[in-house]
């Protein structure tokens, strides 16, 4: 009798865990894309060995901030209209626009502000070396930095095509070729620099992210006119520029820190909480794939009034979730002198003590990863700008305050944990709000 009644229990909790999935109908898409985001996990921590191997603590450190600087860099130079153009192209698939027009209108909006990019960098390089590496020094490594920015940026444009599309058959191709394969190939060549093996990446990325881009439009059907373009990059932008100090402050959140150290420190313990850092995103791509599959999804769902469930399905995602990553987190904190060993070499034991304070920052920092897209699909309005905004003048003060290795950990936990609270409450309310006006 027992027995049955613990069954029937977990038939229960189990129908309520997987709801949310059925509820989208990506079990497939999700199971999928997951295992692509675990190779590209495995791919990211075997290149950091390699650099680790190759070029030592000093070399690690460039190759770690080269890395920030990148998602820095990236996420403001593609004006949001890379989030835009999965959740517009989503819409048009629903009510028969043209999303041919949003693909050409976020590759020039994007192309126009790496051209920015590069005049600015081609002005003053002494300063931007500065500004983003420690040293005036470092401007061979700045002009590999741009190459690469280039690539990642047009890399999230045909990215974001197929996810709108819920293609995620070729996404998960071009996420598996670009950011698993490619790096670990230029990396797997001996006697490189730092600044040679960046932009060996991003010259790769930048061809294959074009040549996808440019094979998904020639299968997608019917013409598109100039107005249609000129009204897809008005949408864009509406929807992008709002939200583009938002996504400066998420890259800043991680680089910030970590540029912070270089300055007061050194490069080399900067590389220390870089890895760790990068520890603390790796265990947020696992759960990314909800968040790729969710906006897609949840767009296409508000767009046809089918949000009875919306916000009990969301948080319930989420919560699974964060348990998962609390998991993750317990079990590095324990084994992190083995990681570190292993992962970077013995010379490396000084990191331990960074990483178990920054990587506790995954767990309200996968809670932003999943209901961000929940947002962004709900609603025009940039909500997680203004969350990001918060979180980084957190890290931000707490770094002007005091730089010192043992705090600028804590100031990313603090400044994550700040973006989680405030994008869980801004969720609730707004997908409680959609409800209320369906039933009404």
């Amino acid at each position: 009798m027992h027995y049955d009644v613990r069954m029937a229990t977990a038939a229960r909790f189990l129908s309520a865990a997987t709801r949310p999935f059925q509820h989208f109908g990506q079990i497939r898409d999700f199971a999928t894309t997951a295992g692509v985001e675990f190779v590209v996990l495995a791919c990211t921590l075997l290149s950091l060995r390699l650099a680790a191997v190759y070029w030592g603590p000093t070399g690690f450190g460039e190759y770690v901030i080269f890395r920030r600087d990148i998602g820095l860099l990236q996420l403001p130079l593609s004006l949001s209209v890379a989030l835009g153009i999965t959740r517009y192209v989503a819409i048009a698939r629903t009510t028969g626009k043209s999303e041919r027009a949003y693909a050409i209108a976020a590759a020039l909006a994007c192309l126009t502000t790496l051209v920015m990019a590069l005049v600015v960098t081609l002005l003053a390089p002494a300063m931007m070396a500065d500004l983003l590496f420690g040293s005036p020094s470092y401007v061979t490594l700045l002009r590999s930095l741009l190459l690469a920015v280039a690539g990642l940026v047009m890399h999230s444009v045909a990215y974001g095509v197929f996810r709108g599309r819920l293609d995620m058959r070729s996404a998960n191709a071009l996420q598996f070729a670009n950011i698993a394969i490619v790096p670990l190939i230029v990396l797997s060549i001996p006697h490189r620099t730092v600044a040679q093996v960046g932009a060996a990446i991003g010259g790769a990325w930048l061809l294959v992210a074009l040549t996808s881009l440019a094979l998904g439009q020639r299968r997608a059907t019917g013409s598109v006119t100039r107005s249609e373009v000129v009204g897809a990059l008005r949408e864009l932008l509406g929807y992008g520029l709002p939200r583009v100090p938002g996504e400066f402050a998420l890259s800043a959140l991680f680089a910030v820190p970590v540029t912070m150290m270089a300055h007061r420190v050194g490069v080399a313990e900067a590389g220390y909480l870089g890895f760790g850092i990068s520890l603390v995103t790796m265990i947020a791509s696992v759960f990314t794939p909800l968040g790729l599959i969710m906006l897609p999804s949840t767009s296409a769902l508000i767009a046809r009034n089918d949000v009875s469930d919306l916000r009990q399905n969301a948080f319930r995602i989420t919560a699974i979730c964060v348990c998962g990553a609390a998991v993750a987190v317990a079990a590095i904190v324990a084994l992190a002198p083995f990681i570190v060993a292993r992962g970077l070499g013995s010379a490396f034991v000084a990191a331990v003590p960074l990483v178990r304070l920054v990587v506790l920052a995954a767990i309200p920092y996968v809670s932003y990863i999943v209901l961000r897209n929940v947002l962004d699909a709900a609603h025009a309005r940039p909500f997680n700008a203004k969350n990001l905004l918060i979180g980084l003048s957190v890290v931000w003060g707490a770094g002007l305050v005091d730089g010192r290795p043992a705090v600028m950990p804590l100031a990313v936990l603090a400044g994550t944990t700040v973006i989680g609270a405030l994008t869980a409450l801004d969720s609730w309310r707004i997908l409680g709000r959609l409800q209320d006006i369906t039933r009404a």
